[in-house]
């Protein structure tokens, strides 16, 4: 993890290794999945070790938002067309 600082304050940014887009895009791809049954079988979660699990849910997809790399894929487009 890194520390940095904008206006907001401070905060870090941690980094993880892919081999290839398509691994990213596998990762992406699996923690929606994961985010899907979780909010879909809720049920079978013990409260003791997820208490809030919508919650916790909502911060993984928050996230997992930050990991689409839409820049790259915009460029991309430019490329092809």
């Amino acid at each position: 993890m890194t520390p940095r600082k904008n206006k907001k304050g401070k905060y870090y940014t941690g980094t993880f290794q892919v081999q290839s887009h398509l691994e990213l895009m596998y990762f992406i791809t699996n923690l929606i999945k994961v985010c899907i049954l979780a909010l879909e079988e809720n049920e079978c979660l013990n409260d003791k070790q997820i208490p809030q699990p919508k919650y916790n849910v909502n911060e993984v997809l928050r996230h997992t938002l930050q990991l689409i790399p839409f820049e790259e894929y915009q460029f991309i487009d430019q490329v092809v067309d």
